[in-house]
């Protein structure tokens, strides 16, 4: 993983959950990212979602990059 960023971290309800941006490094597969997943998810004991910036809509991209928390 190059870069991690976090849109949102909202864990106070049952149906909250984290979502994070992250550019992965080339050479990591799919298997990663759900072993990824599966570890922050048992971390902080809430729903995670993983994904590439690239993926964004681009009618959202540039709002949802801007609300970004760079970790």
């Amino acid at each position: 993983m190059r870069k991690c960023e976090s849109i949102n971290f909202i864990c106070t309800f049952d149906e909250s959950d984290i979502d994070f941006l992250m550019d992965i490094e080339p050479g990591h597969s799919l298997l990663d990212r759900i072993g990824l997943i599966q570890e922050l998810e048992d971390l902080l004991e809430c729903k995670v979602d993983v994904a590439k910036p690239q993926i964004l809509h681009e009618t959202i991209r540039e709002k949802i990059l801007k609300e970004c928390i760079s970790l």
